[in-house]
């Protein structure tokens, strides 16, 4: 799912302003599908799964843990 919404998110920016304008449909789409399915993924790592790409234990812990880590 990220490399599916990265793909379409890059490809956007990439046809955007060269190959098509940028208020073109086929870029518009693109970026718009690709930033619901990045926002999808993030919903799904959150939520939907227990064990995700980033251990979700490295964000909890209060201020001393999970903050410094993120920052």
């Amino acid at each position: 799912m990220l490399a599916f919404a990265l793909t379409l998110l890059l490809t956007a920016l990439n046809l955007g302003g060269g190959l098509y304008a940028w208020t073109n449909a086929h870029v518009i789409t693109t970026l718009y599908i690709g930033l619901v399915s990045l926002v999808v993924f993030g919903l799904y790592e959150w939520k939907g799964t227990k064990i995700g790409i980033l251990h979700h234990g490295l964000f909890q812990g209060g201020r001393d843990a999970g903050q410094t880590f993120t920052l």
